[in-house]
């Protein structure tokens, strides 16, 4: 009759013995790792991504003055005059998910999060859409949508094209 391991010499159950001269010959290794990690040029730390420090209105609109850039360039491609190419597509997408980054790392209000995710998904739809027959109905639709988030997510600006009468 065989007699089945007890739990103390079970190798889940066994601890590996490590001598103190062992574990200080892993310590320089373990110092390498702690400062390596995070740095970037010549030892030096990143800067914090800047963060924006007004907070939403009484309706929870964002001020829209710190992504002016980010702004400026998607509406640049969702009210160009001519339609746009697979790669205009690609560079639209791309706007918004760089909007949608601003926004989501630099404010940490419920607003910002919402206005994040409406970003995020203009973006996944920009990114979907190809050059085609379709393309003045989907940068119409997706034009809509940018209207509509522009309202209701950011406090009223002459600069922003969605907010004016004229567009």
């Amino acid at each position: 009759m065989r007699r089945s391991p007890t739990l103390a010499s079970s190798p889940r159950t066994r601890s590996t013995p490590t001598s103190p001269a062992m574990r200080i010959a892993g310590l320089p290794v373990l110092i390498a790792l702690v400062l390596a990690c995070g740095r970037e040029q010549r030892g030096e730390i990143a800067p914090a991504a800047p963060s924006v420090t007004a907070a939403p209105d009484s309706l929870g609109r964002l001020d829209p003055a710190p992504y002016r850039a980010r702004i400026e360039a998607t509406e640049a491609l969702l009210y160009a005059g001519e339609a746009l190419s697979d790669e205009d597509w690609k560079a639209l997408s791309t706007e918004f998910l760089e909007l949608h980054n601003a926004i989501v790392f630099g404010d940490g209000s419920a607003s910002a999060r919402e206005t994040s995710a409406r970003l995020f998904f203009l973006s996944a739809r920009a990114d979907a859409i190809k050059s085609s027959s379709r393309d003045e109905i989907e940068r119409t639709q997706l034009r809509e949508l940018w209207e509509k988030l522009s309202a209701d997510k950011f406090t009223p600006a002459t600069w922003i094209r969605a907010q004016s009468p004229e567009r």
